[in-house]
């Protein structure tokens, strides 16, 4: 009687545990998608603040040139010479500030875009990870039953101790 609950035990042990493994594995998938899902908003957040950041130094550059328009003006000289390089120089100044300020967003986009597509992938591997540890451990968990099922009801034939073995030689 205890050897026939071990059997059973052996069973309803393994079935746990290979449910167990499989929803681990949908648990971490559910889990990545989550991130990569916030890791895509924070790409989208991240390009438009680029966008955003840029415009700002665009307004920034043209109050810039407007006081330094006044400013000249003011001091009587003429936008000729020196003062006209100090305007393009300072426009040449915005302008590398507003493109490298887009490209850093672009940037900080794709590092947060190619993390998402990590956490996808982590939640696709685990996903699979969990459905082969079930099946190793169902195969696992069906052998020892077998066996045990075996040692129990003399079931397949199949032998497990020396003792058997040595009955089953001398009849034949």
């Amino acid at each position: 009687m205890a050897a026939a609950i071990a059997v059973i035990a052996t069973a309803i042990g393994t079935g746990v545990a290979v449910h167990g493994q499989i929803q681990a594995g949908k648990a971490e998938d559910r889990a990545s998608k989550r991130n990569a899902a916030i890791q895509q908003q924070q790409a989208a957040n991240e390009r438009k603040a680029g966008l955003h950041r840029a415009q700002q130094i665009s307004e920034e550059g043209k109050r810039l040139r407007a006081r330094q328009n006044v400013l000249f003006a003011k001091a009587g000289v003429g936008l000729a010479g020196t003062p006209l390089l100090v305007v393009q120089d300072t426009e040449r100044a915005v302008r590398e500030d507003i493109r490298t300020t887009i490209l850093g967003g672009i940037q900080r986009q794709g590092f947060f875009e190619a993390g998402a597509g990590l956490s996808l992938l982590r939640g696709r591997s685990a996903r699979r990870a969990g459905q082969i540890g079930a099946v190793s451990t169902l195969l696992g968990g069906a052998g020892k039953s077998a066996l045990a099922f075996n040692d129990v009801f003399g079931g397949i034939g199949v032998s497990t101790s020396k003792k058997t073995s040595k009955k089953t030689s001398k009849k034949t």
